[in-house]
């Protein structure tokens, strides 16, 4: 296995791109209608490079949305209602390769968003990471413990319920995560705890797991679900929000849990050596 690997592996000595991967991707949508109108715009740019002993990820995306609504009665003169709303965010991320077992990180993110009333947030900080199992066994187990601490640097929009314009916080954050691949499927299980060092009634546990099965040949069925605790919401905005900021959901809601669930099923089935590729009027 050893030699295979050493055969199979790229280098950098041998790849004229010394490992890097880019992805870029952008798009937009415009559409209208006598009294609506909306367009939307976003783009992704990301750079890795991953070797044996130091792995790189750099990141950077945005989504743009501007909608026009007339709210006038019919007859009378447009009553025009604007929305606009923006999602930015920047991620870096190095690890180093300590052991079979161990690696340590520096992570680091920008972001803005009008719906979490966040006009610049960054965070960094390092953070390590333990595997039960060696890494070279990650592709069929996984049983990892993440902890991190990190400093959260806060601008927001509107003044918050807490009378802020502006905050500095640290933090910590705690990963747990499972993941087992069998020829009967794929079970992945994940806790994520996140807390507020200066007031640690402010926190945040997340649990989500997903299960994949191979019921027989060709049919698969897909469950997951997740369940969160929030109790953080630093950024929520004091002013009351319009009838219509609710309805569009332009900010987002004070609330203590959120739950989400998702079930699909897949059947493939039909001949077994059709292999003709035709990309005609695809």
């Amino acid at each position: 296995p050893e030699l295979e690997r050493e055969i199979v592996q790229t280098t950098a000595a041998n790849d004229p791109w010394n490992l890097w991967v880019f992805t870029v991707g952008g798009g937009g949508s415009l559409d209208g209608e006598r009294r609506e109108r909306n367009r939307s715009f976003d783009g992704e740019l990301e750079a890795n490079r991953t070797a044996e002993n130091l792995k790189l990820n750099f990141s950077v995306s945005g989504e743009f949305d501007r909608s026009e609504d007339d709210l006038s009665d019919e007859g009378e003169p447009p009553n025009w209602f604007v929305n606009t709303a923006h999602n930015f965010e920047a991620n870096q991320r190095a690890v180093w390769s300590l052991t079979d077992h161990w690696s340590f990180g520096l992570r680091s993110s920008q972001s803005s968003s009008t719906f979490l009333n966040q006009e610049l947030t960054i965070r960094g900080g390092p953070a390590i990471e333990y595997s039960l199992y060696p890494y070279a066994e990650s592709t069929r187990r996984q049983l990892k413990l993440l902890y991190a601490v990190e400093t959260a640097s806060f601008n927001y929009q509107d003044i918050t319920i807490f009378d802020r314009l502006s905050e500095v916080r640290p933090g910590h954050r705690l990963e747990i995560n499972l993941e087992v691949q069998q020829p009967w499927g794929t079970v992945e299980s994940s806790l994520d705890a996140t807390q507020f060092l200066h007031d640690l009634a402010k926190h945040r546990i997340n649990l989500s797991t997903e299960l994949d099965l191979r019921i027989f040949r060709g049919f698969e069925l897909s469950l997951e679900a997740s369940v969160s605790r929030i109790k953080d919401q630093l950024f929520l905005a004091q002013r009351d929000l319009t009838p219509e900021e609710i309805l569009i959901r332009r900010r987002q809601l004070g609330t203590d849990y959120r739950y989400e669930t998702f079930i699909r099923f897949q059947y493939r089935f039909g001949s077994k050596l059709a292999n003709v590729v035709n990309p005609r009027m695809r």
